[in-house]
């Protein structure tokens, strides 16, 4: 069964209310092809800018772990060669 438009926005907004985001992700997946194609590209777009948002954050995060353990290394060194000299 076709859901208009209405519908749909009543079943996404009763989705979110609830805080359900398995049942949601389900919805989107099952009547995606429901909805306008202008709704369609927004969606696409709204879910590749997020995806690719979280991969430049993990990357970033990766990052700051490798930094921040190269610096303990030095720390680890110069305490070790601090030692050594006294």
């Amino acid at each position: 069964m076709s859901m208009t438009l209405q519908d749909i926005r009543k079943e996404i907004d009763r989705l979110i209310d609830v805080g359900d985001e398995k049942a949601l992700e389900k919805f989107f997946y099952e009547r995606f092809s429901e909805f306008p194609e202008d709704i369609q590209k927004k969606v696409l777009f709204t879910v590749t800018m997020a995806s690719m948002q979280k991969q430049a954050s993990d990357h970033r995060i990766q990052e700051i772990q490798t930094k921040g353990l190269d610096a303990m290394d030095k720390l680890s060194a110069f305490k070790d060669s601090l030692l050594k000299a006294e």
